[in-house]
């Protein structure tokens, strides 16, 4: 404070101040007399001045009139040089009256800044006067009371500036004349005003210093200096009053402070509170709906895909739709918190606007259809396809706004259009347009408020949260962009999103006919019409109204099935049918040759282009086929996920889901258990729930993450199954280690792409067929019928004539039941005719005869779903079919050429080289527990690829080796290759087949015991598959051979149990472990309960007996279940994977669970 005092005091003093004040009002004074008297005299001058060049111009414009009314330039130009006579004019110039040099004289530079005058009443501008040296001056030339003409003239305005200089001259030696006169008057005044203050100044100083107020400051006049310390005397007394105040009021400051403060942070606690428990609410609210929801989606989501009638099928298609709808109302009050506490990330990337819009019609064509109006997409070619954006938010954007309007439209149609926008580049305009009820003028404004809609009788009939626009805007908002709507009531409503969306490839290129063409659209539907349209003439065609133009001159015509007839068809007309989902009336037309091609409905874009492109290449095909969903085509065999959930129905339902593609799964009840299980062993992937006793999900994750980082492990892939999806949980996976959340309820497709992101490109689908350029057609026909070699797929299964037996059946029965089908359908009886071509294509999968298979599926899906009949055609193509399959089993079983087998003694000395130079190969099916969670071991199968020659299936080369002898040497070479090559897989077992020549020799089990010592594999995880018949044909010396096996620990399968001579009382009495159900039965589950009761009736006496039930040939998911269902321990088959190499044997069994059989 002293030192600001002390500042203060060395500023200029009063003194000082009156003499500044008088100098500068004498300046103040000086000025502005000198400025007024400058004006004035500029203003005269301007006016005389103005007033002398309008006269001239006047008087000029007099004397050529006459000339420029003749337009006579010699007779101007003598006037005009008359002016050259006159010093202050610099330049004239005559123009006719359209505005034509006439005549000029002089020169000089003319500026757009030059004073410009005429004969009007205005005046000069003195401010241009004074920046410019010239005038210009111009006035009409009349000539007999009309204008011809204007006559202009520029002069130079020198002496307004010598004018200007005196003037100022004058006013600078007035101001100092002055300035000395204020000195004088002002030394003599300020004395009697500065003296006293300057007491009253020092006294202040002795108060300040002395911190005393007590003492007043005596006055010495009666001026406004002696005022002023009257007013400083009593200032110092309310100061001492003051000072009273304060000190009595500082005592109970501090409480009142305190207690204000208590109050403010109890307000602060409580909302602090309240906005916790908002959060917390939803957190919890979304996870406890969510987890039911989990069980109850996916598994409606199962079921509607397994084979169930139109009714029941419908039904559960009905659950999970509902289920999809009340997902859809949560996840928009969870998006909506989200954006209002700000947490909403936007993801940047690689966009496709085209499937996100076509994935959009293909979700709501169905729903549209189910209200009787339109709906339909259109994507403008022109429009960039490939975009920088965030696909969920956009198609969420679309999503809510094609929802809103199917709410509210009863009938016309609703149209999404998406094109560029016009005034704004790298924008995407996407509207969605309905002919619904429509919205007030006075309500547009708050259809974009939360939980509002137009009023209470709106939601009331159309229900709804009035959440979904609220989104979108916010959405949109967030991107940078906005959404506006336009309506009219009882006309409808367009809701257009402007969306700011950098393009990667702008535009693409949109199929172009090569000449005129023209095309028909004959469409009940008015967008689709509308679209089609649009698409139709970007390709370059001509539409006409429909009205106008010769049908008979159309190129191409697209119309409905029930109008599609009455376009009379010519040469050179392409005909397309509208194609909705189960429209047979196409499909009628498309057989009768009546159409050329199908679009179905809904339209997409890319079936479209796809059409386009086919009619400018020349030509149309009959079917396009959409492809399917990619989740359905993954397949994952032999990978194992750990699924850690507290919740029994969650954990049922991840184990469903996972089976759907191949992939097994254990299970741990707690993140305690799944810790110590994900630690003990590798597994391809963890599917961790959040909330669980003991250790939640997030410890549990953390503490794996710790486990790899201290043991240097690989990073087992974490992806968090949970139904937290708000609020602080959801952030906290990341944190974890985490690689991703699944959040529930989750869809197959969902969970397909996280399995697809860990688990790279999935297995080959056993269904898949790919031809070989190169391959003979012979061979490529046997490909096209079978998935895969039949005999090769038979020969796995090791038994003596196994494949012999099974084709031949296959020959004698399928013709049987073809047969029975044909009568069945002659007597009128189709559910007989269902029945025999579901056996056709039962024994048709066992044998992988594709074709056939399909084609009596189809025949039996027309009856039992479809509730359709089969016709003589469906007979009459799986008829053919089967003759052609029929004719290339008979072929192989009975080959001729060079491929056939050579003869017996020249197979047996091949046989006998091979086992000498070990050069034959085994390979491993693998056997899985009855979940499909955990593999137990192999069965080795025998392959023998010959270097000349056609391979010979293991069946040929038993009974080769049977006939020359060789049974006890291929025996021990199987026995001693599966030993080497499973000696390392620990825990998993090996089973090998036994011939009878092998069990009677008495030595037999010397010779085993002593490869596997030597070969290092443990005898308990060694299994001997034996036939009846081996024990049967020396019962007792046999029995005594497996009980010296067993005693040593080695286990023994009874192989294919139900196809020999099954005695209960012998198989009683037998000392084995295993019993193996012959797949023969497995095939049969669904033909009829014959085969289930008996799997059953296996499967209760080999538990009571206390034998572990194996069943062989699992193929479907079906089987499975039911096997499961049945009480079998373990199961092998296609299912789980086909046989394989050692090499591929050892990469699943690093990969799987392992445990004891």
């Amino acid at each position: 404070m002293t030192a600001e005092v002390n500042a203060r005091r060395k500023g200029p003093s009063i003194a000082r101040k009156l003499q500044a004040l008088v100098l500068a009002a004498v300046l103040a004074a000086t000025a502005t007399v000198g400025g007024l008297s400058l004006w004035t005299e500029l203003g005269r001058y301007a006016h005389a001045k103005r007033e002398s060049l309008i006269a001239t111009a006047q008087v000029f414009a007099s004397v050529v009139s006459k000339s420029t009314a003749q337009l006579d330039r010699q007779g101007a130009n003598t006037v005009l040089r008359a002016i050259a006579r006159m010093p202050d004019i610099s330049y004239a110039r005559v123009e006719t009256a359209d505005g034509r040099l006439l005549a000029e004289i002089g020169g000089g530079l003319r500026l757009e800044t030059d004073v410009r005058i005429d004969g009007g009443g205005g005046g000069l501008d003195i401010g241009r006067l004074l920046t410019t040296s010239t005038i210009e001056a111009s006035t009409p030339i009349m000539q007999s009371g009309r204008q011809v003409g204007r006559f202009v003239l520029i002069a130079r305005a020198t002496d307004l500036r010598e004018r200007v200089q005196g003037i100022l001259f004058r006013s600078l030696m007035a101001c100092i004349i002055a300035l000395a006169i204020g000195l004088v008057i002002a030394a003599r005044l300020q004395k009697a005003i500065t003296e006293p203050i300057g007491r009253l100044d020092a006294a202040v100083a002795r108060i300040r210093e002395s911190q005393t107020f007590d003492a007043p400051v005596a006055a010495s006049s009666n001026d406004e200096v002696g005022r002023l310390v009257d007013g400083f005397n009593a200032m110092l007394g309310e100061i001492r009053a003051r000072d009273d105040r304060i000190a009595a009021h500082l005592k109970g400051l501090e409480r009142e402070v305190d207690a204000r403060t208590m109050d403010l942070r109890v307000a602060r606690d409580a909302a602090e509170h309240a906005n916790r428990a908002k959060s917390d609410f939803l957190a919890t609210m979304s996870h406890e709906i969510r987890t039911p929801m989990n069980g109850v989606m996916v598994m409606a989501e199962l079921l509607a895909a397994g084979e169930l009638a139109e009714r029941p099928r419908r039904y559960a298609n009905i659950i999970v739709r509902s289920g999809k709808n009340l997902l859809a109302i949560i996840n928009d009050l969870l998006d909506f918190s989200k954006i209002e506490a700000g947490r909403l990330d936007l993801e940047s990337t690689r966009v496709d606007l085209v499937e996100v819009i076509d994935q959009v019609a293909s979700l709501f064509w169905e729903r549209a259809q189910g209200k009787g109006i339109d709906f339909a997409a259109y994507i403008a070619p022109d429009a960039a396809r490939f975009v920088i954006g965030d696909p969920v938010r956009i198609g969420q954007i679309v999503t809510n706004l094609v929802t809103n309007a199917l709410k509210f439209t009863e009938r016309g149609y609703v149209l999404v259009t998406v094109t560029n926008d016009p005034k704004r580049e790298g924008v995407i305009r996407i509207a969605v347009r309905d002919t619904g009820v429509g919205i007030p003028k006075d309500k547009l404004a708050g259809v974009f408020a939360a939980f509002t809609q137009a009023d209470q009788s709106t939601t009331r009939k159309f229900g709804g949260t009035g959440l979904g626009l609220t989104i979108c805007r916010r959405l949109a908002r967030a991107m940078g962009g906005d959404i506006g709507v336009s309506s009219d009531v009882g006309k409808g409503s367009t809701f257009a999103a402007h969306l700011p969306l950098p393009p990667i490839e702008q535009t693409c290129t949109w199929p172009k006919i090569g000449e005129a063409r023209s095309a028909i659209v004959d469409c009940a539907l008015p967008a689709t019409r509308r679209v089609l349209t649009q698409y139709l003439r970007a390709a370059g065609f001509d539409i006409p109204q429909e009205s106008a133009g010769d049908p008979l001159a159309a190129n191409l015509v697209i119309a409905d099935p029930d109008r599609l007839r009455e376009h009379p068809r010519r040469q050179g007309t392409q005909r397309v049918v509208l194609r909705a989902l189960g429209d047979g009336a196409a499909d009628r037309l498309l057989a009768d040759g009546a159409a050329d091609a199908a679009l179905d409905l809904p339209l997409l874009r890319t079936d479209i282009e796809s059409m386009l492109g086919e009619i400018v290449a020349g030509g149309l095909r009959p079917q396009r086929i959409r492809p399917a969903a990619a989740a359905a085509q993954l397949h994952y065999a032999g990978r194992t996920v750990l699924v850690v959930d507290d919740n029994a129905v969650n954990r049922e339902v991840a184990i469903e889901s996972l089976s759907r593609f191949g992939v097994a799964a254990e299970t741990a009840e707690n993140g305690r258990i799944g810790v110590e299980m994900a630690t003990a062993r590798l597994y391809d992937l963890v599917l961790m729930d959040g909330s669980m006793p003991e250790m939640d999900g997030y410890q549990a994750t953390a503490a794996i993450r710790a486990h790899e980082a201290a043991t240097g492990c690989g990073r087992t892939p974490i992806i968090a199954a949970t139904a937290d999806v708000l609020g602080a949980s959801s952030d906290a996976w990341s944190d974890a280690g985490a690689d991703g959340v699944l959040h529930k309820p989750f869809t197959l497709q969902t969970l397909a792409a996280h399995l697809s992101a860990h688990f790279g490109a999935p297995d080959a689908s056993p269904a898949e067929t790919t031809f070989d350029e190169a391959m003979p057609v012979a061979a490529r026909q046997e490909q096209a019928k079978f998935s895969g070699d039949p005999f090769a797929h038979l020969a796995e299964f090791g038994a003596p004539d196994f494949v012999q037996r099974v084709v031949g059946l296959y020959l004698d029965q399928a013709p049987k039941r073809l047969g029975e089908m044909e009568a069945s359908l002659a007597s009128g009886d189709q559910d007989a005719a269902a029945r025999a071509a579901h056996a056709i294509k039962s024994m048709s999968l066992s044998l992988g005869a594709k074709v056939v298979a399909d084609l009596a599926a189809h025949a039996e899906r027309r009856v039992r779903i479809e509730g359709d009949a089969i016709t003589q055609d469906d007979l009459a193509t799986l008829r053919a079919a089967l003759d052609d399959t029929v004719g290339l089993l008979n072929a192989k079983l009975r080959p001729s050429g060079s491929n056939a087998l050579p003869g017996r003694i020249g197979l047996a000395a091949e046989l006998e080289a091979a086992i000498r130079d070990d050069t034959l190969a085994l390979h491993y099916q693998p056997i899985f527990d009855r979940g499909g969670q955990n593999l137990l071991g192999f069965e080795a199968l025998l392959r023998w690829s010959r270097e000349s020659g056609a391979p010979v299936g293991a069946p040929d080369v038993v009974r080769c080796a049977e006939d020359c002898g060789l049974i006890p040497s291929l025996g021990d070479w199987a026995i001693d290759r599966a030993a080497r090559e499973a000696s390392s897989w620990t825990k998993v077992f090996v089973s090998v087949n036994a011939a009878p020549a092998q069990l009677s020799d008495p030595a037999f089990d010397t010779r085993l015991l002593a490869t596997l010592a030597r070969r290092g594999m443990d005898p308990h995880r060694f299994v001997l598959e034996i036939t009846e018949q081996s024990t049967l044909e020396a019962e007792g010396p046999v029995i005594d051979l497996i009980k010296r096996l067993r005693a040593s620990g080695v286990q023994i399968a009874l192989d294919d149990f139900g196809t020999g001579y099954s005695s209960l009382t012998h198989l009683r009495r037998l000392p084995i472990d295993k019993l193996k159900i012959d797949r023969s039965f497995v095939t049969d589950i669904g033909d009829g309960i014959e085969g289930a009761t008996i799997i059953h009736a296996v499967a209760s006496i080999g538990r009571t007996l206390g034998f572990q039930i194996v069943a062989e040939g699992v193929e479907t998911a079906e089987q499975h279940a039911f096997l499961r269902a049945a009480g079998v321990h373990a199961m092998q088959g296609w299912f789980f994977g086909k046989a394989m190499p050692a090499d591929e044997a050892s990469a699943l069994v690093a990969r799987q669970t392992v445990s004891a059989a």
